[in-house]
């Protein structure tokens, strides 16, 4: 672990599983195996006779999940979003792939002087209405105001907790050999837009994010639960750090068909003319999923079926155990490995 913190250590890759298993975790008492998923469950106490804590009634068999997230996305709007509706989605779609129903979320701002008043109404009504469209609300929240020069207009921080539908039985440890891997939709769109979304980057092309609430998308697959394994989404890192983080939590070898992986035409243009790997830029309405391959049709199927899905494609299966790894198999017959993220492709995308 290097002495300083550096851009890299955001990336949501190799620097960024280093910092967190080598000095966050280990400082703050957690284990890494308590993290597997991006919403963690709470586990409600009972008193020492083994009753439940007065007043909670059923509650206290209740499996909520809490999560929680920071968003300093720079520029602030882009394509199909800005860091208001950014917020809201990050956090609702961490519960979501937790197989959580968003119940309720706390907002807190850092607000550099100077900012428009009128931009920081915009941003909070536009979480608002995210998050409104999943049935919840924004129950708590705090704002502090640092003086120019010492923040970049606004930062948000978002957390959530929700309920843990029972069905849901989510974890990358009960991958199978033969398990079906699937995407929700296009990879790359939110990396892609954020970026020719800046000044510096003139790129012509029709770029917009995938910013969106997945719940909506994750309810309709419900009656498939049990079928289901593991889900997420692919943000800082893309779909190639997911795929890694599954392979490492299973123990197992992902194959994964290059002629199936979606992505519009503009990003696969825009990543061959700047050397990036789409597989590496972030999505923020995309959902990952694993499932069991005697269910895997019908869940696609379901998938496809939803406005949200319509893209849904089947793009690999999982492996046998040991040599934990992804593999691409190439347009040509051969195959090739898949590396994980080490650093940040592209800064401040979240």
């Amino acid at each position: 672990m290097e002495d300083k913190i550096t851009i890299a250590h955001g990336s949501g890759g190799r620097a960024t599983k280093e910092l967190l298993q080598e000095v966050v975790l280990p400082a703050l008492g957690v284990s890494k195996n308590d993290s597997e998923l991006d919403a963690a469950p709470i586990t409600i106490p009972s008193l020492e006779n083994g009753t439940s804590p007065r007043g909670a009634g059923d509650a206290a068999n209740a499996r909520l999940a809490f999560t929680t997230d920071g968003f300093v996305v720079q520029p602030l709007e882009f394509a199909g979003g800005n860091i208001g509706k950014l917020a809201a989605c990050g956090t609702i779609n961490d519960l979501a792939v937790s197989g959580a129903k968003p119940l309720s979320l706390t907002c807190s701002l850092i607000i550099e002087e100077g900012f428009s008043v009128a931009k920081l109404h915009h941003y909070l009504q536009d979480l608002r209405r995210e998050v409104e469209t999943v049935g919840a609300s924004v129950i708590a929240g705090d704002t502090k105001v640092v003086r120019q020069g010492e923040a970049d207009g606004l930062y948000i921080t978002t957390s959530g907790v929700g309920l843990i539908c029972q069905e849901w039985q989510l974890s990358p440890r009960v991958l199978d050999e033969g398990d079906v891997i699937m995407v929700s939709g296009t990879l790359g769109d939110h990396g892609a837009t954020v970026l020719t979304s800046r000044d510096s980057w003139p790129v012509k092309g029709q770029f917009r994010s995938d910013c969106k609430a997945l719940w909506p998308l994750v309810e309709h697959l419900y009656p498939l639960a049990a079928g289901i394994r593991f889900m997420r989404d692919p943000t800082r890192g893309g779909l190639a750090a997911v795929l890694h983080e599954i392979a490492e939590a299973a123990d197992r070898r992902l194959s994964i068909k290059e002629s199936a992986l979606p992505a519009k035409e503009d990003v696969r243009s825009f990543c061959e003319i700047l050397g990036l790997d789409f597989l590496h830029l972030a999505g923020e309405g995309c959902l990952v999923l694993v499932a069991a391959a005697d269910s895997a049709e019908e869940i696609l199927a379901r998938l496809k079926s939803h406005p949200d899905g319509h893209d849904a494609v089947a793009i690999g299966k999982v492996g046998a155990p040991g040599k934990p790894g992804v593999v691409i198999e190439s347009l040509f017959g051969g195959s090739r490995t898949l590396e994980s993220p080490l650093g940040e492709q592209l800064p401040r995308i979240c």
